[in-house]
């Protein structure tokens, strides 16, 4: 089994679900540049995230979870399921140690434990 390095996100700092490649104009010469996805180290993260709805992917099925800086996190519905049984969740918010998780060609989200400060 491989072991996930890295993770795609995009020009915002938004966990892509899906890694694909942006196009963006330039508004000077009205030219388009292709802007591939910034793979970044994976690496556990504290964060509060907030559910903000529930996508559906050409492959999968998601949530999706804005942290505290306004970032989005797509999340398997596998790893809602163990999110569910594994933290408290308060109205849609939950603050905990998380990772990035990859199925197939998608990546998200998962729960890894409670914040140090809250076990």
């Amino acid at each position: 089994m491989r072991t996930l390095k890295e993770a795609p996100y995009d020009q915002h700092g938004n966990l892509m679900h899906y890694p694909q490649d942006d196009h963006r104009r330039n508004p000077e010469t009205g030219a388009y540049a292709v802007v591939p996805p910034d793979w970044r180290p994976i690496t556990e993260f504290t964060a509060t995230l907030t559910m903000t709805g529930r996508r559906r992917g050409w492959s999968a099925a998601y949530f999706m979870w804005t942290d505290q800086d306004g970032h989005e996190w797509p999340m398997f519905l596998a790893d809602l399921d163990h999110l569910i049984r594994s933290a408290t969740i308060a109205n849609g918010v939950v603050t905990g140690t998380w990772t990035v998780g990859k199925r197939g060609a998608n990546f998200g989200v998962r729960y890894v434990s409670p914040a140090e400060d809250d076990a």
